[in-house]
């Protein structure tokens, strides 16, 4: 099973004792849970990579501060974790590209940092995946919602373009506090379900302008 918390835990995390509002907290996980998949992306990461990265994200900050925490070295040191995790050989200097291309340059390859930033962040990042692994107790094989939206996809026998509906809200969701607020199984069946009903509305509007 995975770590989940209650409400009053989510509404009481060091970040919120430290004096972020639930809004300010939720506006970073996006921007951060988005910081992961973009880093990913760049790095062409297998989908398994980044669910399971901004899932570690979300445990390590409902029980750390992000006040007290970097959340980009955190969202590096999560893609690292995960990649291990996977057996995933992608190295620091990697993702550490990637999260600095990311972040000054939009266009052409990776730009190169200092050789002192590097390793000044190479540094921390090590520091950072001992920190998130102390806070997941070492337990870094977790389920994600995307493990059980395809499952039951093909149980139910749903069409492709529902699976792949589910699969873009689950994507979704990871943005949200509802991934460490349920188990993934439970989410993944909302995220089914409201799939399906997006794709009856468009089949019956469809019909009804036939």
């Amino acid at each position: 099973m995975n770590q989940v918390f209650t409400s009053t835990e989510l509404a009481t995390c060091p970040s919120i004792l430290d004096g972020m509002t639930n809004l300010e907290l939720e506006q970073e996980r996006i921007r951060f849970i988005r910081f992961i998949y973009h880093i990913c992306m760049v790095l062409q990461l297998n989908a398994n990579v980044p669910a399971l990265a901004a899932t570690y994200w979300s445990i390590f900050f409902t029980k750390q501060s992000i006040m007290q925490f970097d959340p980009t070295i955190c969202a590096q040191a999560c893609i690292l974790i995960a990649c291990k995790t996977t057996g995933n050989k992608t190295r620091v200097q990697e993702v550490y590209l990637a999260a600095h291309h990311i972040r000054n340059s939009r266009e052409g390859e990776p730009h190169v940092p200092s050789n002192h930033d590097y390793w000044r962040g190479k540094q921390y990042i090590i520091l950072m995946e001992l920190a998130i692994l102390r806070e997941l107790r070492f337990g870094t094989h977790i389920e994600t919602v995307h493990d059980y939206v395809l499952l039951f996809a093909r149980e139910i026998e749903c069409s492709v373009a529902t699976a792949h509906l589910a699969y873009y809200i689950a994507n979704d969701s990871l943005c949200s506090s509802v991934t460490i607020l349920y188990q993934p199984h439970i989410v993944a069946c909302a995220c089914l379900c409201l799939a399906l009903e997006r794709t009856k509305n468009e089949r019956t509007g469809n019909q009804l302008n036939q």
